[in-house]
């Protein structure tokens, strides 16, 4: 069988995100200042580089002697808004070791795609999620409390507790629907007078890409070109480069984007960790006895009303189709599908060709 190439690398895969942020320092911190509206961040040091992808030039950057940030420009013609004007820069942001360690041996050890330090204490994890998986605000939730938990040395008091931020960009929506809003912040509030914390130190930003219903042509700030790039960056039409290089920051993001994208060692990295993902999303979900779990919810709670059987093969059937066509939305060939789901390649036509089918 062939190697499988991601056709187009997306910046939804894990390793395509840590790389172009590595790289692109001041990027990074464009989007931490806006999106977790965090101030005074000047320089960058990464001890945490993939080291299989590693730059040596990449691996110690400061932004100290930059010259200040690009801003939106203005539209006139449409009265678009310039983004806000460049904050003054005191203190640094470091990356830090991305694993966080269990407190025993059979605690569980998990993985952050990016953790960042700001000089001011903060720590911040910077995720990125390209397929549906169960529980995923669970996940979440578990990442901050341990990243919290860590913030303490032994000895210390609870004073010494620093502020813990995640921002999770994520390509589907994982959020009730009635929430229409492509970006969510939470915090420890008091249920009935909301505008009562109980503390700041835990701040979760959740950011929906499948949510931004906007053209390319229709973006109003930094925010809105950011997530059109992200979830979109496989795809995108010359009208959408052209409509994104509106935002200077933009524009040099996909500059480098495209880049990265000729870079097989980084392509087949992409690969690689996606098909592990996959494999271990589906064996957690129960592919071969069971199919996925969100996708039976509806069909088992039918079958509960009606009876038996017939709810919960729709739910199969509903989950595998959703499977099948997310991942050859991603570019997957049809024989990798076939060597993942182990279903035969006549059933996956039929399942593409019926969504085909629906959008004519």
């Amino acid at each position: 069988m062939k190697k499988q190439e991601i056709k187009p690398i997306k910046m939804t895969y894990d390793t395509v995100f840590k790389k172009f942020f590595t790289d692109k320092l001041h990027l990074l911190r464009r989007v931490l200042e806006h999106f977790l509206e965090i101030e005074n961040i000047e320089d960058i040091v990464i001890t945490n580089p993939d080291p299989e992808l590693k730059d040596d030039k990449n691996s110690t950057q400061s932004l100290s002697n930059q010259d200040e940030f690009t801003k939106v420009k203005e539209d006139k013609e449409d009265n678009k808004p310039v983004s806000k004007p460049s904050l003054k820069d005191k203190g640094s942001l470091t990356f830090l070791d991305s694993s966080l360690h269990a407190e025993n041996r059979r605690g569980k050890r998990v993985f952050l795609d990016l953790r960042v330090k700001l000089s001011t204490g903060e720590d911040v994890n910077v995720e990125v999620q390209s397929y549906r998986e169960p529980h995923f605000l669970n996940r979440i939730l578990f990442y901050w409390a341990k990243l919290h938990s860590q913030s303490l040395e032994k000895g210390e008091g609870y004073d010494k507790l620093t502020p813990t931020y995640s921002l999770i960009f994520t390509e589907h929506a994982c959020l009730d629907e009635s929430i229409k809003d492509f970006m969510s912040s939470f915090s420890l509030r008091r249920t009935s007078q909301p505008y009562v914390s109980l503390s700041e130190d835990l701040k979760i930003v959740i950011v929906e890409l499948s949510k931004l219903k906007k053209s390319s042509g229709d973006l109003f700030d930094f925010k809105e070109f950011w997530c059109y790039f992200i979830g979109r960056s496989g795809d995108l039409t010359s009208r959408d480069r052209d409509n994104l290089s509106r935002c200077k920051e933009v524009e040099e993001a996909m500059e480098h984007f495209y880049k990265l994208t000729e870079e097989e060692k980084l392509k087949q990295k992409a690969l690689d960790e996606w098909r592990n993902d996959m494999i271990n999303h589906l064996n957690k979900v129960g592919w071969r006895e069971e199919g996925m779990k969100e996708g039976m919810k509806e069909g088992i709670e039918k079958g509960r009303e009606e009876g038996r059987e017939e709810g919960r093969e729709e739910g199969r059937e509903k989950g595998r189709e959703e499977l099948i066509l997310s991942m050859l939305e991603k570019g997957s060939k049809i024989d990798f599908v076939v060597e993942v789901t182990g279903l035969p390649e006549a059933e996956i036509l039929k399942i593409k060709n019926k969504k085909a089918s629906l959008k004519k």
